[in-house]
């Protein structure tokens, strides 16, 4: 065997000793970004842990990963994923606030409650994404805080009611319901459709408002 033919020999198992070294010691190089992000938001994202589900990925490249998932209380959100060399180095929900270093944008909606002498009250909830109409009537499904209760404050809407969709057509709100809405007696009915309606009025492109149980119409919210 001829010197060059040992040499090369010799070159090609240092190349295989130093790759092997490289996989051994960084098995995130040979990782799909895609699978490191994942695997980030279910282990470790907070906003995802805490009422997150449904998790799907939209696009993106080995640095940035865009997904999207729904959130209990909050409905339809994104998640921006960075990656660098392997590791997850910063997270951005709905493009307002970083996971990794807290730079909270915060925002406030509008919403109605009645007080104990049955007047509608508006109170600024605030959320950490831009307010929308589904959003603010998500809010308003969900109830008082505990510094709303001491203030005096109750709903009518059940805390149970599911939002089943909400379309903006010429300034009019169609929004549906499932059955937990429907309530009997006219106080009751009147403060429920005066909550939802002067919830979603506050909004510019909103000056009418439809609402429907389980696509119903009539016959429902009846004293």
């Amino acid at each position: 065997m001829t010197k060059s033919k040992i040499l090369v020999i010799l070159i090609g198992i240092i190349i295989l000793v130093i790759i092997g070294y490289f996989l051994f010691n960084n098995p995130n190089s040979i990782e799909d970004p895609r699978i490191i992000a994942e695997n980030w938001i279910k282990n470790n994202s907070p906003a995802y842990i805490s009422d997150g589900f449904d998790l799907k990925y939209i696009d993106g490249d080995d640095y940035q990963l865009n997904f999207e998932f729904q959130s209990r209380s909050a409905g339809p959100r994104t998640i921006e994923v960075f990656i660098d060399s392997g590791k997850v180095v910063n997270s951005v929900i709905d493009k307002s606030y970083s996971e990794f270093y807290n730079d909270i944008t915060t925002y406030s909606v509008p919403l109605f409650f009645i007080d104990s002498e049955e007047n509608l009250v508006e109170i600024q909830r605030i959320i950490e994404s831009e307010p929308t109409p589904s959003i603010a009537i998500l809010e308003l499904i969900k109830g008082l805080t505990e510094e709303e209760i001491d203030l005096g404050l109750f709903s009518s809407i059940n805390p149970e009611t599911k939002l089943n969709n909400i379309d903006i057509l010429d300034g009019t709100a169609f929004v549906d319901f499932d059955e937990n809405l429907d309530v009997s007696g006219s106080a009751m009915v009147l403060a429920v459709r005066n909550q939802i309606e002067q919830t979603l009025l506050n909004f510019p492109n909103i000056n009418n408002v439809i609402i429907s149980i389980n696509g119903e119409t009539e016959e429902i919210l009846q004293p």
